[in-house]
Formats: C-alpha cells, structure tokens, sequence
C-alpha cells in the first residue's frame, strides 16, 4: 500500500476536512477569479496613487488625501481561494470521518482518472503516476510501488526547495532583514523537542535565523528531499514548515490556525489555505492559468505531501 495513503486514512477528522477543503476549492473557476482580483486589485491601486500624486504635486493634498480613502475603502477580495477554504471548513465540519473519507476517495478516483470500482492501492498508485507524469519520471524503472512513490515524493520536495532558494535569492536587503526577524519568531515558538529535532536533522549546533537560512540557501533541493524520506524526516519537514511559516508572513499570508483544529503545526501548516496560496505565489502566478489537468497535478502533489507529512508523526 502506497504510504501517503496510509497517512491520509490516520487523519484526524479536522484533518480530513482540512484537506478536502483545499482539494474542494482548488478549481479552475477559483484559481482564475483569484488571478482576476489580483490583477483589478493591482491596477486600481496603480491608478488611484497615480492620480493622488499629481493633485499632491499641484497643491490639491485635500483631494490626494480623499483618494486615498476611496482607495482604503474599495479594498476587493483577493484571498477568493482562502474564502473558498474556509466556507468549505464549515460544511465539512458537519460530516463524520466515513463520509469525509469517501469523499477524499471520490477526489483521488478524479485525480488520478481511473475507474469508480478501483481498489484504494489503484487510486493512489494512479495519484502517484500522476505526478510522476509531471515531473517526467519513467515510472517502469522502480522496483515497487513504495520505490516509485519515494522518488515521486522527493521530486515534489525538491521543486518547492527550488523555487523557495529563487525566492530567498531574489530577496532586498530589507526583504531579508524582516525575513530574519520573522524566522527568529517562529524558532521561538518552537518546543525544545522541535528544535532538537531540526538540529538532528540539519546538523547545525545552533538554530538561529542566519545559520538556518545559511543552511536552506547551501542545501540543494535533491539532498533535502532525501532528508525527508530518511531517518530524521520529522526533523527536515519541522526546518521547512518553519521556513515556509515565515515566507508565507513576508507576503502577506496570514495563518488562521483557529479554522483548523488539526493536531500539529506542521500538519496545520500544510492543511492551511494559506500554505496553497504560498505555492501559488512562489510559482510567479503561473498556475492562475492553467488547465483543470494542470491543476490535478497540484492536488496530486498535495495529497502525497499531506499524507506522507502524516504518516511521518508531523
């Protein structure tokens, strides 16, 4: 049985709704009205500062000040996804963990476009082709499901490494200063155990901010993936989950931990809206524009990330 399954189906039921919330909203419509309102947003706010500059420019500052209200008070709804999630939490709350789990099974049997009468192993063996397609793995050079699965999990690992290190690469120095500041936060917040646990995991004698963006910035993407399916894999995904907790709070993503009564933060993390929305930031946008096929593949990566994560104690 392939493992991320397994950690799905150990879900709490706040877990299970949590997921299935993000698998619900994550639609093609949703995605593009997200694009749609960013976009209006960012335009809006372009021209209103334009205008108000040049009155300020010609001693109207009367009337600068004035657009500047109309521009606080004509504020649209960008976060449509994580609207979307947290309407979902609220029906999903009502239903028992069967009904959550058969629900979850309809998904994947969609995701991974087999049949209806599929054993629970097809499903998932299909959710795992899936993303082996994306990432051009030949899925007939693995011995067995686990093997096929393991190197799919690391793929996903390594492309969200990825795109994290162009992210921190392409940080101001101010960006990076309130990074630091809000890294140390989240290292606060963490337990002793945690933080022992990362040290274990990345080898460092001391966790501060510098040595763990030092650490993230060195360490490859392929490396890191293989942390995670190895021995100190709790440890590796505590070191991410806080690294992608303080990027998501450097733009603008805030965590509403109290919608999802899940059992820890790392599985919280990964279970939240915002750690979608996170994705789609780092993606540069690309993702509001693709196909629902396209958008299979990110829910196929969720799946086995989420469970995998599970199935690890996170």
């Amino acid at each position: 049985m392939p493992l991320f399954i397994l950690g799905i189906s150990q879900m709490s039921r706040e877990e299970k709704a949590s997921l299935l919330a993000q698998l619900n909203s994550m639609t093609s419509m949703n995605i593009l009205n997200e694009g749609v309102q960013k976009a209006l947003h960012s335009a809006k706010k372009f021209t209103l500062v334009k205008i108000a500059r040049m009155f300020e420019n010609l001693g109207a500052g009367d009337f600068a000040r004035s657009l500047e209200k109309i521009d606080r008070v004509t504020e649209w709804n960008t976060n449509v996804l994580a609207a979307k999630i947290r309407g979902e939490m609220e029906k999903l709350k009502l239903l028992n963990d069967t009904k959550l789990w058969q629900d979850i099974r309809l998904k994947m049997i969609d995701i991974g476009g087999v049949d209806a009468s599929a054993s629970e192993e097809q499903i998932a063996e299909a959710v795992i082709n899936r993303v082996a397609a994306l990432y051009k793995l030949d899925t007939r050079t693995y011995p067995n499901i686990v093997a096929k699965e393991n190197a799919v999990f690391e793929a996903c690992i390594n492309d969200l490494i990825e795109q994290l290190q162009k992210k921190l690469n392409r940080m101001t120095m101010e960006e990076q200063d309130k990074f630091r500041k809000l890294l140390e936060d989240e290292i606060r917040s963490l337990s002793k155990a945690n933080r022992e646990a990362i040290k274990e995991a990345t080898g460092l004698q001391e966790l501060s901010s510098q040595a763990l963006l030092n650490f993230f910035k060195t360490t490859s993407g392929v490396a890191f993936a293989q942390m995670l399916v190895g021995a100190t894999g709790f440890g590796a995904f505590m070191f991410l989950t806080t690294t992608l907790k303080a990027i998501s709070l450097l733009l603008g993503v805030s965590l509403p931990f109290g919608v999802y009564t899940v059992a820890t933060s790392v599985l919280a993390f990964l279970l939240s809206g915002p750690f979608l929305l996170l994705v789609i930031a780092l993606s540069g946008g690309a993702i509001l524009y693709k196909t629902n096929e396209d958008l299979k593949h990110q829910l196929a990566k969720i799946l086995i990330v989420t469970g995998r994560a599970k199935l690890m104690g996170c």
